[in-house]
């Protein structure tokens, strides 16, 4: 493993990108990756004089959602430790920055590494995986990949959570062709909040291949 110490900064705060992939078979290889994003940042700024302080290197959600300045308007980032890919892009075109070639190798990094498992894994056509690729950018504009999640959280801590996550699931939903569940279809006794928006997102049929590929991302 290798500490990336010269990662790329956003308003002085470290941040990843968690990369959701559904990877439906592994023989053949079909991956699909959403078309958008979490962009997850560090809740104090970036300072490498105080290693021991894991709210200035560590990006996890399930650590920063309880900073002490967790809901407070930080300048440029706002409330929160969350961006969608849209707010990511106006960064970096405000910037004059190309985002394309960096998505480019982040869609080489999710490829390579399932290509590098691949002959490993059985065949089990009823079988899928979600998972979460968390990629960490240095100040070169280089991709770097931080860890591989299986089964994601899918937690609604945050109004981008439900922004992201719910349509996450009805496409997952949709692209695997989950019989018995109709669009506009709420089951009777479902009165969990989460998963009654799941089933109203879907009221307009999705294209699966809008969760398929990357250039989707880089429009």
């Amino acid at each position: 493993q290798k500490y990336v110490d010269d990662p790329l900064l956003m308003f002085d705060h470290k941040f990843d990108l968690r990369i959701y992939v559904l990877v439906t078979s592994f023989q053949p290889l079909r991956v699909y990756m959403y078309r958008d994003m979490m962009v997850r940042f560090a809740s104090e700024t970036y300072d490498t004089s105080k290693l021991t302080n894991t709210l200035s290197h560590l990006t996890n959600t399930s650590l920063n959602k309880y900073a002490p300045t967790q809901g407070q308007n930080r300048p440029g980032i706002g409330a929160g430790c969350k961006w969608n890919f849209d707010q990511l892009k106006e960064y970096f075109c405000q910037r004059d920055v190309d985002f394309q070639p960096i998505w480019g190798r982040i869609d080489n990094i999710v490829n390579l590494t399932l290509l590098s498992i691949a002959p490993s894994i059985a065949h089990n056509p009823p079988c899928f995986e979600l998972y979460g690729f968390d990629i960490i950018v240095d100040k070169n504009f280089k991709p770097w990949l931080l860890e591989v999640n299986f089964s994601p959280a899918l937690g609604l801590d945050e109004d981008i959570d439900h922004a992201i996550k719910i349509p996450l699931v009805a496409d997952m939903i949709d692209t695997l062709q989950i019989k018995g569940i109709d669009a506009g279809f709420t089951p009777q006794g479902v009165e969990d909040e989460a998963t009654r928006k799941v089933y109203s997102s879907r009221t307009q049929p999705r294209n699966p291949t809008e969760l398929t590929a990357a250039q989707a991302a880089r429009s």
